[in-house]
């Protein structure tokens, strides 16, 4: 039974643990979340991620890096962009649309896709134009892709991301678009445009700038009683709160849940010091019949005057030599119980047994035969 009862308490206990965990987990991302739009639908994104979202001004090359078909081509996504999950290539890859075109990223551990909806005006890629130098001389340039060395100012040139080749950090992958035909895509040194600038994605932005106002803000003075304003991640506060509360749970259920033990601990201070279990009613009862034994065997009357105390005999009496034929042994009387005047008492010499006035009459004072 005891078996029994301690499973059950762990798989209470492991379900308990597991709801809250499950809990914590569903706080968490409800509080990292954004908010859904009613004109977005849902859809699985991997994110670049911020080196120093309060220290940089302007997003830098992330480490999320895509490549064209076949391995070509690969580019840094900027700091705080996204690209959407399209499809599974392989094992290895997965396929990605990013500024509505085709590419490829690897599958990592570290990459762990999440569900994101975005507004209609919020895009998850840089909207960034870039102005070709007038300057610039493509053909002469070192890095220039064959097929962008004809870029003009009738193309219309967007910014992709970053050279993922760390001995070429000057170049950038772009995409330029004709007024008629196919769009091109390549590497080109950012010398060859004026000078730009790739702004956070719209909601690192925003957290960046309450980042911004939150220290640029003066502290205000805490008035007696006051408590000062609380700060830092908040699931990681409320992951801090469950992992107080469970063992609190824990403990009051340990300690009001009756246990088989307890039981055994009551018996045992209930045990005598002649090792008897009084609160046992089998024990009770024979205990109460052998001290009664003891009590009747102790029992003395004195002397018998007639037998009383001392069955058997002869004369017909019950033992008493000196009884009569008729009487119960006294040879005071013959008909009565002894007593020499006929009467049936018990010895009395006044015509009753003493024993008499002591079990029956209760005490007399001028009985002289009475001792109590």
């Amino acid at each position: 039974m005891k078996r029994i009862f301690t499973k059950k308490l762990f798989i209470f206990i492991v379900a308990l643990t597991t709801l809250m965990s499950a809990l914590a987990l569903v706080v968490t991302l409800a509080l990292g979340a954004n908010v859904a739009f009613a004109d977005a639908e849902a859809e699985m994104y991997i994110k670049s991620a911020v080196s120093d979202l309060e220290g940089n001004e302007y997003a830098g090359a992330g480490t999320l890096s895509v490549w064209e078909k076949d391995g070509a081509r690969e580019f840094l996504i900027p700091e705080s962009y996204y690209i959407k999950i399209t499809d599974t290539a392989g094992t290895s890859a997965y396929e990605v649309n990013y500024v509505g075109q085709k590419f490829f990223t690897a599958i990592k551990p570290a990459l762990v896709p999440s569900e994101e909806t975005f507004a209609a005006d919020e895009v998850y890629y840089p909207d960034v134009i870039l102005t070709l130098s007038p300057d610039a001389q493509l053909s002469t340039l070192e890095g220039v892709d064959d097929q962008l060395k004809k870029l003009d100012a009738t193309y219309t040139v967007n910014f992709l991301g970053y050279a993922a080749d760390p001995e070429t950090p000057e170049l950038i992958y772009i995409m330029a678009t004709p007024l008629s035909g196919k769009a091109l895509f390549g590497f080109i040194p950012a010398s060859a445009f004026d000078e730009f600038h790739v702004p956070y994605q719209q909601r690192a932005q925003r957290e960046r700038d309450d980042i911004l106002a939150q220290q640029a803000r003066p502290d205000t003075p805490l008035e007696p009683g006051d408590l000062p304003a609380p700060t830092g991640s908040t699931a990681l506060k409320i992951i801090l709160i469950l992992g107080i509360s469970l063992p609190a749970v824990l403990i009051v259920i340990l300690l009001f849940v009756p246990s088989r033990r307890g039981e055994g601990v009551r018996k045992t201070r209930g045990a005598s010091s002649d090792g008897r279990d009084y609160d046992d009613p089998g024990v009770t009862q024979k205990r109460y019949r052998s001290d009664r034994q003891q009590y009747d065997g102790a029992r003395s009357y004195g002397r018998p005057y007639d037998g009383y105390d001392n069955y058997g005999g002869q004369n017909g009496a019950y033992g008493d030599p000196r009884g009569g034929s008729s009487g119960y042994g006294d040879p005071r009387g013959s008909s009565g119980y002894g007593d020499s005047r006929g009467n049936s008492g018990y010895g009395d010499p006044r015509g009753g047994d003493p024993r008499m006035n002591r079990e029956v009459r209760g005490y007399d004072p001028d009985d002289p035969t009475d001792r109590r």
